[in-house]
């Protein structure tokens, strides 16, 4: 029609669904419903309604999709408490927007942002970590990590095809500052989860609603940073941010994770060293984060005074079983160098190194090192994979963060905080095993999205897609 009146074609990229392609997800949802009242009908009532129920999920997902990676960013830090309702995990609203995510694929007519370096060392990750299973099988429980790499490898895939850093029009995409708010707030609500519980409980330790301290502490340390570039162009009062970041620091020094301490100081130097961070900056926040301490201190001194104490007495005795745990992962890396022991290898092999070392607990499952766990498992090509994501990821943020130093914007203040959220936990997980978590990989992608290489070959290739459809 548009011809005919000549007036110029309008072509939408990134356009929501098409009246034809809402019409085949529709039928295609009826046909699957009708399924499932046949199951319903036949005596299987669990299934069918748990069908709807995923069916309904892909449906609106695939609608939104940008919306359901925001949703599935919310969830993350709430991973372990999701498990309590059976069926309801962070794991299958993942698998849920994956498959959503590959409709949307089929349906839509767009060019795939997956062009980075990102993509690039994830794809000698995936190929390591799919050639190392076939060689070293070890049942469910390397079927189970396998699993494990895979969905957060999709998740990432996901993550850098859908955020765009254009204004999305849609729900068919989002925006890293979307991203970030959301998951800074998330782990804000889960900061304050953790504080109430550990002063509530009297647990030695606060780990909100994750079963680990250690994983707990190292969400906080990954969000902590984005607070600086959110409070630059507030969507709420500032004060809300001050209060914010004030509950991270609090909650993380309750977790007394030394890993996490360890890297919020490397974050510190690298931030003021770059000029990311502003001394200032540095010396109010340690201000009010001990006005803070003094305050939770004295709810209940006796609580954190033993939780010192205990912190202390069990120190010495988890420094040297790190050191043997490191010292075995660096063993069975080098008795397989290229492609590990395995998915699930750590776990499966790691007493035929131990000899006659000792730890506490005496079977080890982690090596308590993000980096040897993976040379263990997946060897040096895996790692290697591993490690240039992130460098990817590091390197387009820190671009990024350069464009943006004339004329400061949202996407330059992201990508600082990126770079200083990288840093931080790069070190802390010299001393955790947090490949399994999503802080690396929401960091990665948000790396890949903010690099201004990657968005130029963004507008080149949707500018290609234009033309192609005129």
């Amino acid at each position: 029609m548009s011809a005919v009146l000549g007036l110029p074609a309008r072509h939408h990229p990134h356009s929501t669904l098409t009246p034809r392609t809402t019409a085949l997800l529709l039928t295609i949802a009826l046909a699957l419903v009708a399924a499932a009242g046949g199951l319903a009908l036949a005596g299987h009532p669990i299934e069918a309604i748990v069908a709807v129920a995923a069916l309904t999920a892909v449906a609106l997902m695939t609608l939104r999709i940008g919306w359901a990676v925001l949703v599935y960013v919310a969830l993350a830090p709430f991973a372990d408490a999701l498990k309590s309702f059976g069926s309801l995990s962070v794991k299958s609203v993942g698998a849920l927007l994956f498959v959503a995510w590959l409709v949307r694929l089929v349906l839509d007519r767009r060019p795939l942002a997956l062009r980075h370096g990102v993509i690039g060392g994830a794809a000698v990750l995936t190929v390591a970590l799919l050639a190392s299973a076939v060689l070293h099988s070890h049942g469910s429980a390397g079927v189970v990590v396998m699993v494990r790499y895979l969905s957060y490898l999709g998740i990432l895939v996901i993550l850098t095809d859908v955020t765009t850093t254009a204004t999305p029009t849609t729900g068919a995409r989002t925006t890293p500052r979307r991203v970030v708010e959301v998951f800074w707030w998330s782990c804000t609500a889960a900061a304050i989860v953790g504080m109430v519980v550990f002063l509530v409980s009297g647990e030695g330790r606060a780990f909100g609603p994750m079963a680990d301290p250690n994983d707990f502490a190292f969400y906080l340390v990954c969000a902590l940073p984005f607070g600086i570039a959110l409070r630059r162009r507030p969507l709420l009062p500032r004060l809300a941010y001050d209060a914010a970041a004030l509950a991270l620091l609090l909650t993380i020094a309750l977790t007394f994770s030394r890993g996490a301490f360890v890297g919020i100081a490397a974050m510190v130097v690298y931030g003021v060293v770059a000029g990311r961070l502003r001394l200032r900056t540095v010396l109010v926040t340690l201000a009010a984060f001990a006005l803070g301490a003094t305050a939770v201190v004295a709810v209940d001194p006796g609580l954190v005074r033993s939780s010192l104490e205990a912190k202390q007495h069990i120190a010495a005795q988890n420094v040297d079983d790190r050191f043997v745990t490191w010292s075995v992962a660096a063993e069975m890396t080098a008795a397989d160098p290229v492609l590990g022991q395995g998915p699930g290898g750590f776990a499966a092999d790691s007493d035929d190194y131990l000899g006659p070392r000792v730890t506490d607990p005496a079977h080890l499952d982690v090596a308590h090192q993000m980096y040897l766990d993976v040379s263990s498992e997946l060897g040096l090509v895996g790692l290697g994979g591993f490690v240039a994501m992130m460098a990817a990821g590091f390197a387009g943020a820190a671009r990024g963060a350069r464009r943006g130093t004339a004329a400061r914007g949202v996407e330059a203040d992201l990508a600082a905080g990126v770079c200083l959220s990288f840093v931080g936990v790069a070190v802390a997980a010299c001393f955790l095993s947090e490949q399994y978590y999503l802080p690396v990989w929401l960091l990665a992608g948000l790396g890949a999205v903010l690099d201004p290489r990657s968005r130029v070959t963004r507008r080149r290739r949707a500018t290609a897609a234009v033309a192609g459809g005129a």
